[in-house]
């Protein structure tokens, strides 16, 4: 996804039009970091296994990181609000179907649903920033983007604890998921006033690329698989390698496209960018440890 600061800045009141778009980056975060303390909750409630609580956390994961670059290059292509609400509902069937879910499978489909929701909304959040922010009021948007996810990070367990606390443990894991049905209705009724319409940009067909965005949802399966399966066997092992090189045909595919005088769903060009190969890896070395806690820790 690459924003488009160059995009016309109708008239907007950013102030609503920031808690619209803040409000449902936090419960796509808050749906990280609440899940870890309600484990062994869900785990007796549902008589699950550790392997089923694992995909728990693994499959929204695995739906959101398939999801996030080609959502980005669907919002640029058809339109960010229309995007981002699609996504917001997305979140909130999955939280709802999450919360009243009487097994540990129909728990897992709901939480990559989830997972598919926030995929879609937040390159939507941040393209929606730097479209209808200027100057000084664009770094304080983003500065509290940040705070947000810092916030949302902290919070979580916190509320998860209280949940359990207050509601018991087969009430309170439950609850996790359903208070973010309101805040999604709220959300998207928002966003219909709020966020100005950006349709389609002057293209009766979107180029959405489609075998580039399937060609990377396959990889980033291939690449994770391995290990949300903790490598239980070597045939699971042979998806890791198979990932990566479907991560080399996509990157030639994006070339091609690009040649062929189409838009790319990410340009390859900027990864000559030292600053930028650097940011990607000392970002992504964070998150592998980062994000790794929540997974671990439980279990």
């Amino acid at each position: 996804m690459i924003p488009d600061p160059s995009a016309p800045n109708a008239p907007v009141r950013r102030k609503p039009l920031l808690a619209v778009l803040l409000a449902p980056l936090f419960m796509a975060l808050i749906a990280v970091s609440v899940i870890n303390v309600a484990l062994t909750a869900i785990g007796e409630s549902l008589e699950a296994d550790s392997g089923g609580l694992q995909w728990v956390i693994s499959g929204y994961a695995l739906a959101f990181g398939m999801l996030l670059v080609p959502a980005g290059r669907a919002g640029d292509a058809t339109g960010r609000r229309r995007m981002f609400i699609i996504g917001v509902g997305v979140f909130t069937i999955g939280s709802l179907l999450s919360g009243i879910a009487g097994s540990v499978e129909t728990l897992n489909i709901a939480r990559i649903l989830q997972g598919l929701g926030s995929g879609l909304l937040n390159p939507q959040t941040v393209a929606l920033i730097q479209q209808h922010f200027r100057g000084q009021d664009r770094a304080r948007a983003f500065a509290l983007l940040a705070t947000t996810v810092a916030v949302a990070t902290a919070v979580g367990p916190v509320i998860g604890g209280l949940l359990i606390q207050i509601l018991g443990p087969d009430q309170g894991w439950r609850w996790m998921f359903l208070m973010n049905v309101p805040i999604g209705a709220i959300a998207i009724a928002g966003a219909f006033k709020f966020i100005p319409d950006d349709k389609a940009r002057g293209k009766a067909r979107p180029d959405l690329d489609p075998i580039g965005s399937l060609l990377l949802c396959i990889a980033i399966l291939g690449v994770m698989l391995p290990f949300l399966e903790r490598g239980t066997s070597a045939l699971v092992w042979l998806s890791f390698p198979a990932g990566i090189a479907v991560l080399g045909l996509w990157w030639w595919w994006e070339q091609r496209y690009k040649r062929a005088g189409r838009p790319p769903m990410v340009d390859t060009a900027i990864f000559s960018n030292k600053a930028f190969r650097n940011g990607i890896l000392i970002v992504s070395v964070y998150f592998l440890g980062a994000t790794s806690v929540w997974i671990i820790v439980p279990l």
